[in-house]
């Protein structure tokens, strides 16, 4: 199984962004396993830390999951 990071490993990371990155990498995982409130809870924690695209994405797909279609 591959996972996108939020950022290329080369890249130096604030703490944030390493803290959000293994939130995300966690929701993903939760995700792929369709453990769709799991997914959303570490997807909503991620983007609390880092507002970032990827997170956003993951959100909305999360909320389609969840049939929750008007915060997706």
């Amino acid at each position: 199984m591959t996972v996108t990071a939020l950022a290329p490993a080369s890249d130096a990371q604030t703490p944030e962004e390493v803290a959000a990155n293994l939130l995300y990498t966690d929701g993903k995982a939760a995700f792929d396993a369709e453990r769709f409130a799991e997914a959303l809870t570490l997807f909503q924690q991620a983007y609390e830390v880092l507002q970032n695209d990827f997170i956003r994405f993951n959100l909305g797909r999360t909320h389609a999951a969840l049939g929750q279609c008007e915060k997706a």
